[in-house]
């Protein structure tokens, strides 16, 4: 029987790492003794279904879309789906037909209303946690569209480090947050 060297070993354990989920390897970690909190607990009005923005006055949809049951409480093991463009645009249709929180008004945010959810103290994902449970660590699409030389692109936030960007309409997917008010 050939005995593992710790050279292989660590090979083999690097693979394992590289195999894993993204979410795997980063819990979310809050610094909020050196750093400023720019989206505090205190900022918001939490619902079962909605959170009201008190200072930019926006409604959020408490949970990413997929993840909520019929009492408004965001499914802590399962991880927010991912949409095409494509579906993503069709969230708030089916959001306001099902008359959402008592509202028919909801709409994917622009990218500023998107990256107004970051909070620089935490990271991975970089959302206030206890505003907004179970946050996927990946991109979110905005409503914000992008035309360039290549196409259509739209703007995304990143929640795992807390960064927009822009994101293929037609290869990519991401999870959704809807909003309604200010637009």
């Amino acid at each position: 029987m050939k005995h593992l060297s710790i050279n292989n070993a660590r090979y083999i354990g690097l693979i394992i790492l590289c195999l894993l989920p993204i979410n795997y390897l980063f819990a979310q970690t809050c610094n909020i003794d050196n750093v400023f909190e720019t989206a505090p607990e205190s900022r918001f009005d939490a619902k079962p279904f909605t959170v009201k923005d008190r200072i930019s006055g926006l409604v959020w949809k408490r949970c990413s879309e997929g993840v909520e049951n019929d009492m408004g409480v965001c499914d802590s093991v399962s991880k927010p789906p991912k949409f095409t463009w494509k579906l993503a645009l069709q969230r708030p249709d089916l959001a306001n037909l099902a008359e959402h929180g008592g509202y028919t008004d909801w709409r994917l945010p622009n990218i500023n209303e998107l990256m107004t959810l970051i909070e620089r103290a935490c990271a991975s994902p970089t959302i206030n946690e206890t505003v907004f449970p179970n946050t996927a660590t990946g991109y979110y699409w905005s409503s914000t569209v992008q035309q360039s030389g290549s196409g259509s692109h739209v703007w995304s936030v990143n929640f795992l480090f807390g960064y927009s960007s822009v994101y293929g309409q037609s290869s990519g997917t991401g999870a959704v947050r809807l909003v309604r008010g200010l637009q």
